[in-house]
């Protein structure tokens, strides 16, 4: 396997974000509408998210790393402090996403186990996941790696399982 994990900076915000909105579209087809995930991968919609992405790398509560394989980019990791209430003061892994072309390589895992260590850098001890109920491979790869159910949360007119 001949990757990297870039932590995100001004060179690679651009791919990080483009990285995002078309895994989106890949893993949530079917799971959220078709506009919606249209819209998140229009040329103003991903401009508008390289600027907020921009506005937050001096954030230290926010870490976002870029996967690379091979020198392209096909995935990123996003983890962050816990902004839900009923789980204060804890790490959130808010975001693994893959590219299909690379999924069930043992890239997620590598990802997964990155998000653990730099939150314990972080010092934090535990943390929670959240998945939409319906991503039910996320879902599985989290109970895998030994996530257990701890709640719901709503996501528009779908729910977020905390793991």
């Amino acid at each position: 396997m001949n990757y990297t994990i870039e932590t995100l900076n001004e060179n690679n915000i651009e791919e990080y974000v483009r990285t995002n909105a078309f895994a989106w579209k890949e893993t949530y087809k079917g799971i959220v509408n078709d506009e919606f995930l249209d819209l998140i991968n229009t040329e103003e919609k991903i401009q508008k998210s390289v600027e907020r992405q921009k506005a937050q790398l001096q954030n230290e509560a926010k870490k976002c790393f870029l996967l690379k394989v091979n020198n392209k980019p096909v995935g990123n990791l996003s983890i962050e402090i816990s902004l839900d209430k009923n789980f204060p003061n804890i790490g959130e892994i808010k975001a693994i996403y893959l590219l299909e072309e690379v999924k069930h390589q043992g890239y997620g895992k590598i990802l997964f186990n990155k998000a653990v260590q730099e939150l314990q850098k972080m010092n934090f001890k535990t943390m929670i996941i959240s998945c939409l109920e319906e991503n039910t491979n996320a879902n599985e790869f989290y109970k895998h790696l030994g996530g257990n159910l701890v709640g719901t949360r709503p996501f528009t007119n779908r729910k977020y399982l905390l793991l």
